[in-house]
């Protein structure tokens, strides 16, 4: 029996398989292979093969790449090894596209300052915290912790509390 039939996820895994023998300096037949796995919806161009939470990706000699990132490497002449990066702009919300008329090249904070005037930061929206209490002024944390998460001040203050606790009864026995 082999051991792909005991552990499903295993095959699925080997199943897909999505390394890509092209020339990365062939910047014609990266358009072509990206054409070929395109569906046009008004003016994006969404690439329907291999997503990764809702971005395309293309893995060419054992590297994974954004095909927005190809698309800005093959049009606007980005490197794919620069410190700039391929970002989409405001008015295209599809993460698959790659038309090349909704990406510009900038940085990783122009990006995040775009995801958050879009509205489409999902903390931004929060008022109040699992727990119900009010994410404002002093019971409001840094946005994110640690573990990129964003945290009520109330909240942590209550599991520090509860873990001194427990830790100071541990102690005594």
């Amino acid at each position: 029996m082999s051991k792909y039939k005991q552990r499903p996820w295993k095959s699925q895994r080997r199943i897909k398989t999505w390394v890509r023998h092209v020339d990365i300096s062939n910047k014609e037949d990266l358009i072509s292979y990206l054409k070929q796995n395109t569906i046009y919806i008004d003016d994006c161009w969404i690439y329907t093969k291999h997503l990764i939470d809702g971005y395309g990706h293309i893995k060419i000699d054992g590297r994974t790449y954004g095909t927005h990132s190809i698309s800005a490497f093959c049009f606007l002449n980005l490197s794919l090894n620069s410190k700039l990066q391929a970002n989409h702009k405001a008015e295209c919300k599809n993460r698959a596209c790659w038309n090349p008329n909704h990406l510009y090249a900038g940085t990783q904070y122009q990006n995040s300052q775009d995801t958050r005037i879009a509205g489409h930061y999902h903390n931004q929206t929060k008022t109040h915290c699992p727990q119900g209490h009010l994410l404002t002024g002093k019971t409001k944390g840094p946005s994110t912790d640690f573990r990129w998460n964003r945290y009520c001040k109330t909240c942590r203050a209550i599991q520090k509390r509860n873990y001194r606790k427990k830790a100071k009864s541990n102690e005594s026995k």
